[in-house]
């Protein structure tokens, strides 16, 4: 069928049924953003591909006009996530891998990483890694950080920083035991 304006500016071109998109067909909005897969009873449902108006790019099942399924997602920045979408975010477990080969494998609760996860550096940060809880994107919970040179924090996070009980082993084999508050040691260990 022929291209089909809305009356709020968005293209379609496709197949139709009963007056709504309805199987294959290319969106169109005013600021750039497309779709092109597949519709149903006028919304993108079933797998299609949408680019948003910033170059991101997401592939995968749809429902209900929703990323929802196991899809990829390749952002602007050249950051790719592939895993779990439910209601239009990242819900599940995921990979998330960055331009410079630093990559987070974990879960993510509505769009944030939440969870248990591993983050695994490159680029200035090589050799380095964290493996444990995650909330709101940030190290938070128990978890164990390990730095290039083999010095090693296992304990509480809150906020990307050692914050409670842990243990920071040095690489020369010192260690300290005891509270941490927003990063620093906090009374005798």
């Amino acid at each position: 069928r022929e291209e089909h304006t809305f009356p709020n500016g968005i293209k379609y071109t496709g197949q139709w049924l009963l007056d709504e998109p309805n199987g294959e067909g290319y969106q169109v909005w005013p600021d750039g953003r497309t779709y092109r897969g597949e519709f149903r009873a006028g919304k993108a449902d079933g797998l299609g591909t949408f680019e948003y108006a910033n170059g991101s790019v997401y592939v995968g099942p749809w429902i209900n006009d929703m990323a929802h399924g196991e899809g990829v997602c390749t952002l602007s920045d050249g950051s790719v996530y592939q895993g779990d979408w439910v209601n239009g975010k990242q819900h599940g477990q995921g990979t998330l891998t960055f331009p410079g080969g630093t990559k987070f494998v974990g879960q993510y609760l509505e769009g944030v990483k939440s969870g248990m996860g591993t983050v695994t550096y490159e680029g200035d940060r090589a050799g380095c890694s964290y493996k444990g809880e995650f909330l709101a994107d940030a190290f938070h919970g128990e978890g164990l950080y390990v730095w290039d040179d083999g010095r090693r924090y296992q304990g509480q996070w809150k906020d990307n920083k050692m914050h409670g009980h842990g243990q920071f082993s040095f690489s020369d084999g010192r260690r300290y035991v005891g509270q941490y508050i927003e990063g620093e040691k906090n009374g005798i260990g």
